[in-house]
């Protein structure tokens, strides 16, 4: 896959293996078949919304990389 930050993905983008935290090499959404989705972006707080696959919406920072495809 194309390993990039979640701030440079357009909203409704299907990511996986989320960074929870910046390097920590990706925690979320890492299980077959999950798969986490980009909702929208903050840019002046650099920050981003993802909808997670247990239904659960998080607010992280746009820096933190993600896996598409």
């Amino acid at each position: 896959g194309n390993v990039m930050p979640v701030g440079a993905m357009p909203e409704g983008t299907i990511v996986c293996n989320l960074e929870e935290k910046m390097g920590d090499r990706g925690r979320l959404a890492r299980a077959s078949g999950n798969f986490a989705t980009v909702i929208g972006h903050n840019p002046d707080a650099k920050r981003t919304r993802v909808k997670l696959p247990s239904g659960a919406k998080k607010v992280l920072p746009s820096s933190n990389r993600g896996m598409v495809g």
